[in-house]
């Protein structure tokens, strides 16, 4: 018994489907760049209001902006992660999960 060969039907589906992985692949990263540059615009935001409050003496304020604050920390620590599924820049990944490491210890 020998193999049959792959009929052109077969190859071109083959074909379709590697051109559509490459696109898809290719939309999930620039998804991905897209999460990354909203996630980091303005990140001192929420340190900014929570020292306001801390200055002022708010206690409230402190309290319910140090959640936001440790909400866009984690937010960080998740965008950071996702990035680095995506890199093939193996040094650049060991320091930004050390980075994400860090924050999380410190929230």
């Amino acid at each position: 018994m020998g193999r049959k060969q792959p009929s052109e039907s077969l190859d071109k589906a083959i074909e379709h489907m590697f051109s559509k992985t490459k696109d898809l692949r290719r939309q999930l990263r620039k998804a991905v760049v897209d999460h990354v540059s909203d996630s980091f615009l303005e990140t001192n935001v929420p340190l900014l209001v929570l020292v306001e409050a801390a200055r002022t003496g708010n206690e409230k304020e402190v309290e319910e902006y140090a959640l936001v604050f440790t909400e866009h920390a984690n937010k960080l620590v998740e965008v950071a992660n996702l990035a680095c599924t995506m890199s093939n820049n193996e040094d650049g990944v060991k320091m930004v999960r050390f980075a994400s490491a860090q924050i999380e210890q410190l929230c």
